[in-house]
């Protein structure tokens, strides 16, 4: 799992990127020691090399049951941050809801969206949150346990692309890489990085990252597998028409 995840922050590292996001579940359970070696295995892989951002998952609360370990060693859990033109929106829904991680980061959404319409230094923006507004398989175990605050984060950020500036959400949580548009803005899946995945290959279950450009135009993702060998099936014989 260790040798997945150094592989994946290696590969994205070297795709230059101008902000790397890490979106939950890096760690199994939240205790100090598994932080400290999160840390070290950030530090060493991607140093100083590119600003990075670590959203927290459930799991960054199992074992103490909430985020103390997790702010003491990485500090808070949800943020704006402004990197090349985009508004960064990190949220915590490591409860499995945006309430669970305190409604102030609500109002900070909201008032990052008001403040990014109209500021012309801010050209597009993206939403990073561990749990999905829909669970990408068709069920309900891996999203936002309230439809309506997933509802909500929807009709926001469509009011906003409807402002001119390019809107996506990024989630994780599932186990799958899955890409889609509601209302026109992007809703990205990101799938495993190092735990093994949660559905079938043709069904966006393989290890990976994923690489996500905001263009004032459009936005772009490009999903990047983890690939050692490929096979593609064919006939023994061929015959010329």
């Amino acid at each position: 799992v260790i040798a997945q995840a150094r592989r994946a922050l290696r590969e994205a590292v070297a795709s230059r990127p101008d902000a790397l996001v890490i979106n939950g579940d890096l760690v199994d359970r939240g205790t100090a020691a598994d932080f400290d070696l999160a840390r070290q295995v950030i530090e060493s892989e991607v140093g100083g090399r590119v600003p990075w951002f670590y959203v927290p998952g459930n799991h960054e609360t199992y074992g103490p049951g909430d985020l103390r370990e997790f702010s003491a060693e990485f500090g808070a859990a949800h943020r704006v941050a402004d990197v090349a033109g985009t508004r960064m929106v990190l949220l915590d829904t490591s409860s499995g809801s945006l309430r669970g991680g305190g409604f102030d980061q609500v109002r900070m959404l909201r008032e990052a969206l008001d403040e990014a319409r109209s500021d012309p230094r801010v050209r597009s923006v993206a939403v990073f949150a561990h749990h999905p507004l829909r669970d990408p398989s068709g069920g309900d175990a891996s999203q936002l346990a309230d439809p309506k605050e997933a509802e909500l984060v929807n009709r926001w950020l469509a009011e906003f692309e409807r402002g001119g500036k390019p809107a996506a959400l990024v989630a994780a949580h599932a186990g799958t890489f899955h890409a889609s548009t509601v209302d026109g803005v992007a809703a990205e899946v990101n799938g495993n990085s190092g735990k093994a995945p949660a559905s079938a290959p043709d069904r966006g279950g393989f290890t990976g990252w994923s690489l996500l450009r905001m263009d004032p135009a459009e936005v772009r993702w490009e999903t990047r597998p983890n690939v050692d060998r490929l096979e593609l099936p064919a006939p023994r014989d061929l015959r010329a028409m």
